[in-house]
């Protein structure tokens, strides 16, 4: 399996230009009063929620290159696969009160109420590794 800090690095990629490109937008946008032009309350109202979740996604990318691994080690609650774009579907998996999104190769090996441990970084959720334990005697599957 791919390392996670290489995924988290490789998603930069994606994530610098799409902060810097909305970030200037938003910039450009708030200096319109300041440099002369016009006040765009429609553009600020549209693109300042947009700057906001990118700027939270790019924060989360840049903080998990640091962080150090998690290990969670529990059960799968639920998993589901759905199509995100026209030609891409994606897997999810949901446990420990996060959802992982996981490579299909992943996903198949393993089901709802299954005992696993995952490593992973705490800001994307991005799994590092997935491995099927035992169940913990004295506890039950659920139902």
């Amino acid at each position: 399996m791919r390392d996670a800090r290489t995924s988290v690095r490789r998603s930069l990629v994606y994530h610098v230009p799409l902060f810097l490109g909305v970030g200037g937008v938003w910039v450009s946008i708030m200096l319109q009063p300041v440099t002369g032009g016009a006040f765009n309350a429609v553009g600020t109202v549209i693109v300042t929620p947009i700057f906001a979740l990118v700027a939270w996604q790019f924060s989360g990318v840049l903080r998990d290159l640091r962080a150090p691994l998690v290990r969670y080690e529990g059960e799968i609650r639920k998993k589901w696969s759905r199509f995100d774009l026209p030609f891409s579907r994606s897997y999810y998996l949901h446990a420990g009160g996060n959802v992982f999104k996981v490579p299909a190769a992943i996903w198949v090996q393993v089901l709802p109420g299954d005992y696993v441990e995952l490593i992973y970084l705490p800001h994307t959720a991005t799994i590092d590794s997935v491995a099927l334990l035992p169940r913990p005697s004295g506890s039950s599957a659920a139902p």
